[in-house]
């Protein structure tokens, strides 16, 4: 079993009214599929960057579980067929609050121990050279 971390997006509204419906269901989701939770935690409500299936506001639901990989992937299929849970993110532990830097020493380590150099060579581009090529950038007339 790996350690995950799962955010569950809610309707404000239902999160508010039916608070322990919602706990039920998402408990429900994570225990059919084999999830040991460690913590459950309503993390915050407000309102949305964007609708999401025309609802303005949400609450997050923020849980530390433990399960089997196999099993996560369908938690993810049940939480999008969820009539209570419209958005979820579930990361793998070892990967949340990671730095740039912690990330790139990982990224080294695992290719180390794959038997590949730490940093892949990449070519080198010459000084001044643009990073993207437009239509204003080319010699020719683009149609």
């Amino acid at each position: 079993m790996r350690p995950y971390e799962g955010l569950f997006l809610v309707e404000e509204g239902k999160a508010t009214e039916a608070p322990q419906e919602v706990n039920d269901h998402i408990h429900g989701l994570l225990d059919r599929h084999g999830a040991k939770v460690e913590k459950f935690e309503k993390w915050i409500s407000g309102r949305l960057a964007y609708e999401v299936d025309g609802k303005k506001r949400g609450t997050y639901f923020i849980v530390n579980f433990e399960a089997e990989p196999a099993q996560v992937d369908a938690l993810r299929k049940d939480c999008g067929l969820s009539p209570i849970v419209l958005r979820t993110m579930i990361l793998r532990k070892e990967n949340v609050g990671q730095t740039l830097q912690d990330a790139e020493d990982a990224i080294r380590a695992a290719r180390r121990a794959q038997g590949l150099p730490e940093n892949p060579e990449t070519p080198e581009r010459p000084e001044g050279e643009a990073d993207a090529v437009g239509p204003a950038d080319l010699d020719e007339e683009v149609t």
